[in-house]
């Protein structure tokens, strides 16, 4: 993914940043991130619990209902 980068590389991104976005929107920029990460990081574990139900369901012979699927009767 990314090469070795060594302290004076990120030195220079940091002050890259710095100038393209100034100081007061750094803070403001890292909290959104933050909010990202755990916003991605629940939806993973929610996707994980669900996963695990479907292969719970699956083992045991319980499926879902069906929905959706096939023609309606009385319809062209």
């Amino acid at each position: 993914m990314l090469p070795n980068m060594g302290f004076g590389d990120w030195v220079i991104v940091l002050v890259l940043v710095l100038l393209l976005f100034g100081a007061k929107r750094l803070p403001e920029l890292a909290r959104a991130m933050g909010q990202s990460m755990n916003a991605f990081k629940r939806g993973m574990q929610e996707g994980a619990q669900d996963g695990d139900k479907k292969e719970t369901a699956l083992q045991t012979g319980n499926r879902a209902p069906r929905r959706g699927r096939g023609r309606k009767k009385g319809r062209k």
